[in-house]
């Protein structure tokens, strides 16, 4: 094998053994006023809560229910306390990775299963791609939203 060739080689090795391996999702999703026209539920809020329904299981995305202090509300449930289910993304483009104590933009499908409906979550449905992110890197979505509901 040349130099050239080894190094080809060690490159692409370092990509594929040396970082993380990374199966998700590329996208952009909706941003500011998209966010509103896509989703049933919009706001702004603390994570306070997230609850894993099946812990032991490690080969799937789990569902979970996380528990949220609103903040801001542009659309949607207009309480100061919204629960949402969906499940906990690693790898592909549904749900998301919500942590406890991070404040987020969330942007929600309207619950349509009647079971999660019947066990009173308010909304479900987040995606990686559909506008939910960070509080931190949401500044110019907030700005296009304007004004919402403020709810603390």
């Amino acid at each position: 094998m040349g130099n050239r060739a080894f190094g080809a080689f060690v490159i692409l090795g370092s990509l594929f053994l040396g970082a993380p391996c990374v199966w998700g999702c590329s996208c952009v999703g909706p941003r500011g006023r998209e966010i509103l026209t896509a989703h049933a539920a919009v706001f702004t809020g603390k994570a306070t809560r997230v609850e894993y329904l099946e812990p032991d299981r490690t080969d799937v995305e789990p569902p979970i229910v996380v528990t949220f202090e609103v903040y801001q509300a542009w659309k949607g449930p207009v309480r100061r306390t919204a629960v949402l289910r969906t499940i906990y993304n690693k790898w592909s483009c549904n749900g998301y990775y919500f942590k406890e104590g991070r404040e987020y933009l969330v942007a929600a499908a309207r619950v349509t299963d009647d079971a999660v409906r019947e066990a009173s979550y308010d909304i479900g449905a987040v995606s990686l791609c559909g506008g939910t992110r960070e509080l931190s890197g949401a500044k110019e979505d907030l700005v296009d939203l304007g004004i919402g509901k403020k709810l603390r």
